[in-house]
């Protein structure tokens, strides 16, 4: 009796420890899983696919989301380029940046329609919260950029004269509804976001705040001197300087496409105009020859009119226009100079009574206002220091009717809706740069004003000198002298870039190697829970092979010892699976990610075990 007694308290302690060991090792996965709502995919294992129906998430985005996982929390994606902060707000209200299971299994068209009508019934809330009401204008007024459902509205849209103007004239004496720019700007960039990165998406990017991956620039290689212009001021936009970014000097092949008279080819006036600017935006002082040449140029191909066409002789059009305008003020030229004063008054002749700029007013293929069009002379305005509300016709301005072609998704077509066959909304980027009161230059670097400052004070010096000579040979030792200081600040400039260039690839190396390391840990980690797998399959296979009356003692050691080896093995797995995801090895289907364990068939498959190994022990010695 005693000794039956003695195995039922073995059998029992050995069934506890069973149960303890299961609960132990579930608990903390439980406990974190517990933190965000189940059958839910989270960001640091989901597929692109399954990022893109995160609210304002496109591919671009998903794709750095991906790259730079693992994330600690959900409030480390604002380090996602793109990623704002109202943005982040919506990321998170869907529940720790998880996705709903049950969405993936409907039809991805369906899937797209429901989360545009989510965004869609949002954005209309938060317009009714800013008294933003919808437009109840029929006819040509100028539409609500931000009336979501107001396409819906078949009443608002009853017939009125088009005109080829789009939503131009002026559509009745209702006034004009409120408008928010910054929540036109806020679509804007949600939907550039999910456009291919180009120069001009870059620079509307950063004058509004957001930060741009300019990567894509690394393998850019151009042939002529327009081609490098843009490029140039989207990689000074982000403050970077072009000499050292790609590991290329920008700068040195544009003007290596210059002659003694101008710029790039000599039968164009875009590429002097694009060139001043994209210069200028690289530091390069005004006093430059390169830049002094083009402006001569530009000065001497002005038209009758005050404009200037995009090539030597051409038609004057507003477009090119407005670009010189903002290049020669670049020059050092002020805005009451005639040529900068002529030009004002072509763009003022040239303006719609719908408010908006045609390209060419005198054009016999249509003169109807366009939103590149818009975008660039409202730069120009910006530039010449005035207000483009003042700019009106009866009574509109072409801020109205830059905003009346904003699409529902954000995009600003290039021409009113139905008006052309070969409309698209290439003029988004322009349209968020000219509404968010900057102009081209968006941004200017500054390397060359040391040099700059060191040369004028230089010549100040030999300037001082020569008032007290007579004798017009000492030219030459002014000469002498100017030139020495600007091989000084050259070298300087040379060494700087060395430097750059050198911390920037042993910050790659940096990477490269946090890499390898983080993959070894990944297969050291794997390799350590196929070890303690066979260690468990060695004890159990032991334990069926021993023999003799002092078993029942061993028993409950063996059993703590097959409960550790449980502990270890899902300790292994969590380690292997977190030096995975800092490798950025793709994850499996169903596969723990930082702790979190969404399968628990091995801890039940171990504690199966125990509990039959108790009931084996306890049937053998109760004969």
């Amino acid at each position: 009796m005693k000794k039956q007694t003695n195995l039922r308290k073995r059998f029992f302690v050995c069934t506890c420890t069973a149960i303890f060991v299961l609960l132990l090792s579930s608990g903390g996965a439980y406990a974190e899983e517990s933190v965000c709502e189940p059958n839910s995919i989270e960001i640091n294992t989901a597929s692109k696919e399954d990022l893109k129906l995160l609210p304002g998430v496109g591919p671009t985005i998903a794709e750095r989301i991906i790259e730079g996982r693992p994330f600690g929390s959900v409030d480390d994606l604002i380090s996602v380029s793109g990623i704002g902060q109202k943005r982040l707000q919506d990321i998170k209200e869907q529940g720790c940046a998880w996705v709903n299971v049950e969405l993936l299994e409907e039809d991805e068209e369906e899937v797209v329609e429901e989360g545009q009508e989510e965004l869609e019934e949002e954005e209309q809330e938060n317009q009714e919260e800013e008294g933003v009401g919808e437009s109840e204008e029929e006819g040509e007024g100028i539409q609500d950029d931000e009336s979501d459902d107001a396409n819906e509205d078949e009443d608002s849209e009853e017939a009125g004269g088009s005109g080829g103007n789009g939503s131009g004239g002026s559509g009745g004496s209702d006034p004009a509804p409120v408008v928010d720019i910054n929540v036109v700007l806020v679509k804007a960039v949600a939907f550039l976001q999910n456009q291919e990165l180009s120069p001009d998406i870059v620079m509307a990017f950063i004058a509004v705040g957001q930060s741009a991956d300019i990567s894509f620039l690394k393998t850019f290689f151009g042939d002529s001197a327009i081609s490098y212009a843009k490029p140039i001021l989207a990689i000074t936009a982000t403050g970077q300087d072009p000499r050292t970014f790609p590991e290329e000097d920008f700068v040195e092949k544009l003007k290596s496409f210059t002659d003694d008279t101008q710029l790039g080819d000599p039968s164009l006036l875009n590429d002097d105009i694009w060139g001043i600017l994209a210069l200028r935006s690289a530091g390069v002082p005004a006093s430059d020859p390169v830049i002094q040449n083009s402006k001569a140029f530009l000065l001497q191909d002005q038209n009758a009119d005050g404009g200037w066409a995009w090539d030597a002789g051409g038609t004057s059009d507003t477009n090119d226009t407005a670009a010189a305008i903002m290049a020669l003020l670049e020059t050092g030229m002020t805005e009451t100079d005639n040529a900068i004063q002529l030009a004002r008054q072509y763009l003022k002749e040239a303006q719609n009574l719908d408010g908006g700029f045609p390209y060419d007013p005198q054009s016999p293929f249509g003169t109807d206002s366009d939103g590149n069009s818009d975008a660039w002379v409202i730069m120009a305005i910006h530039k010449l220091g005035e207000d483009p509300t003042a700019w009106t016709k009866s009574p509109e301005n072409p801020i109205e009717h830059l905003l009346s072609l904003q699409d529902e998704d954000g995009g600003f077509w290039w021409v009113a809706p139905g008006t052309s066959e070969w409309n698209n909304k290439g003029a988004t980027p322009d349209a968020v740069i000219a509404l968010s009161g900057k102009s081209f230059p968006v941004y200017s670097i500054s390397v060359f004003q040391d040099q700059e400052s060191a040369q004028e004070q230089t010549e100040s010096t030999v300037g001082s000198n020569m008032s007290n000579v007579s004798s017009s040979p000492q030219m030459v030792g002014e000469e002498e002298i100017f030139t020495e200081g600007q091989r000084e600040g050259a070298s300087r400039q040379e060494l700087l870039r060395e430097i750059q260039a050198e911390l920037l690839r042993v910050e790659e190396e940096a990477r490269e190697i946090e890499r390898q390391l983080a993959s070894l840990a990944a297969q050291q980690a794997q390799d350590e829970l196929a070890r303690a797998g066979g260690q468990i399959q060695e004890a159990l296979a032991q334990e069926t092979e021993e023999q003799g009356e002092n078993e029942p003692a061993r028993a409950g050691g063996q059993t703590e010892f097959a409960a550790s080896l449980v502990v270890g093995v899902e300790e292994t797995r969590s380690q292997a699976l977190r030096a995975e995801v800092a490798a950025g090895l793709p994850a499996q289907a169903g596969a723990n990610t930082l702790g979190f364990i969404r399968s628990n068939m091995l801890l039940l498959f171990a504690a199966a075990l125990i509990f039959g190994f108790g009931i084996y022990r306890f049937l053998r010695f109760s004969r």
